[in-house]
């Protein structure tokens, strides 16, 4: 029975993890540097206030609940739950870390999530062009040369 109970806490800690802890690092590696990418690139052509406070209020969210989680999870006095919660966490952590940060997928995301942040001209200007992507990845990895 401690069996089950560990892998039904493992299935749960992947779902939990890849929709809640996930997206604070997706805020923190993708949002926050693109929107601070746009703000430079673009100036007062891009709203990045609306942005910065979208991130925040997602991140608050997801801490409470994480929080809540958590602290449920302590209460809970059968460690096979537990164990079987946090491999769950660490499994979806480890194999989502390629994931994170400014890839293909997570800035045309961005940019359908943020479209009213962007003057009109811009966002059809990124929207349709790949160069754009690209240049953002390859700032990303001069970046970290320096």
């Amino acid at each position: 029975m401690n069996i089950i109970l560990f892998i039904i806490a493992w299935i749960i800690g992947v779902i939990f993890t890849g929709f809640s802890t996930i997206q604070i690092l997706i805020v923190l590696f993708t949002s926050i540097p693109l929107t601070y990418r746009f703000k430079k690139k673009y100036g007062d052509l891009f709203d990045s206030l609306i942005v910065y406070i979208q991130s925040i209020i997602s991140i608050i969210i997801h801490l409470c609940i994480n929080f809540l989680v958590y602290y449920a999870l302590i209460r809970c006095h059968n460690q096979y739950i537990v164990y079987g919660f946090l491999v769950g966490n660490l499994i979806t952590i480890i194999m989502s870390i390629g994931k994170l940060g400014i890839n293909k997928t997570n800035y045309f995301e961005y940019i359908n999530t943020n479209k009213k942040a962007f003057a009109e001209e811009i966002y059809l200007t990124i929207t349709n062009k790949e160069e754009v992507h690209d240049t953002f990845i390859m700032e990303r990895c001069t970046d970290k040369k320096r």
